[in-house]
């Protein structure tokens, strides 16, 4: 295992501060009001913070953290699309899907299973996987000749990433040929259902607020076809239980959207999620589930004293020293 070297650890910890620092300038501002939707407005326009956190974060993941020689978020991300779409992961869910209706309907009994015949699959095999790549800082996935990836923020780095709010950008069905429309380099609008894959990597809690979070979720479930792939990546470098609630709570609004847990790995600095979308109409009331999308940090007061200590947001600034990892599967039950 490759050991960083001291000129790396030094710039990570420079950085590291200061994109905290940048965490806690935009969250107190959110505390500071009672009107999210115009801070997020007002955050959207601060241009100059805006292009501060894109240069600090491209700096990391280009500079500083490509000197840990281990597995990474990008790396994770393209295992769960792969092994879902071409190697028998969809299918194994369909598969369940059918035995657990059949067997509720009486057609068979507990003991006997369903034919590999009677579930189609389309053979993704012989095209490339759509991802939206959401909140990108330098298009990652570009690189991965199966994936036709779109990378959208709110003030991208590099030319191939698209500037674009996901929380208020155009989402619905449309006739028209192109899955999304770009005036410049803004991404304005997105064909529902379009993409087999949206990455939501260490975004949600990004966003200050359980109803930003809600709001990006569910941006994602539209933008998701039938039995796509929401992959969602967040920091946590406590042991494994330690944010079972939050957890818990995340999975349940989440299926309650429509999107079911397949996939759950921790790593010592990640909690690694896939959900795929097997509903596309939400039941009533799904509103009403913003609360569940918490985190840690909502309770934290976001002093200018706190922002110059150390405290739990830390944990982010070290989601890219990864050791190997404990990994879980779902059954989904």
């Amino acid at each position: 295992m490759a050991t960083p070297n001291s000129e790396s650890v030094s710039d990570h910890k420079v950085l590291s501060n200061r994109l905290k620092e940048l965490h806690c300038k935009m969250r107190r501002s959110f505390r500071e009001t009672d009107n999210l939707e115009n801070a997020w407005a007002e955050h959207c326009r601060d241009r100059e913070y805006l292009s501060e956190y894109a240069d600090v974060m491209h700096r990391l993941a280009t500079e500083v953290w490509t000197d840990l020689d281990q597995e990474d978020r990008v790396w994770w991300v393209r295992s769960a699309a792969i092994g879902y779409f071409h190697q028998g992961g969809l299918r194994k869910w369909l598969l369940k899907d059918l035995r657990t209706k059949k067997f509720k309907s009486g057609e068979i009994s507990r003991r006997e299973e369903v034919s590999i015949d009677d579930v189609v699959v389309d053979n993704f095999n012989d095209c490339r996987i759509n991802l939206l790549d959401v909140g990108s800082c330098y298009n990652p996935f570009a690189i991965f000749p199966e994936f036709r990836a779109v990378a959208v923020d709110l003030h991208p780095r590099v030319d191939s990433v698209y500037q674009c709010d996901f929380l208020n950008v155009d989402i619905r069905n449309s006739d028209v040929e192109t899955p999304f429309d770009v005036i410049g380099n803004r991404l304005t609008r997105i064909n529902e259902g379009f993409f087999h894959v949206v990455v939501l990597c260490l975004v949600l809690t990004y966003l200050p607020s359980p109803l930003q979070r809600w709001h990006c979720v569910t941006n994602a479930h539209k933008s998701l076809a039938t039995n796509g792939l929401l992959l969602i990546v967040t920091p946590d470098s406590g042991h494994q239980n330690r944010l079972s609630r939050q957890m818990k709570s995340w999975r349940s609004a989440l299926e309650w959207l429509g999107l079911r847990r397949c996939r759950y790995e921790k790593k010592r600095h990640l909690h690694c999620m896939a959900y795929r979308k097997v509903t596309s109409c939400p039941p009533i009331g799904w509103q009403d589930r913003a609360h569940m999308m918490f985190t840690p940090h909502d309770s934290h007061d976001y002093s200018i004293k706190q922002c110059t200590e150390s405290f739990s947001i830390e944990e982010k600034l070290q989601t890219f020293q990864f050791l190997p990892s404990l990994s879980i599967y779902d059954d989904c039950s």
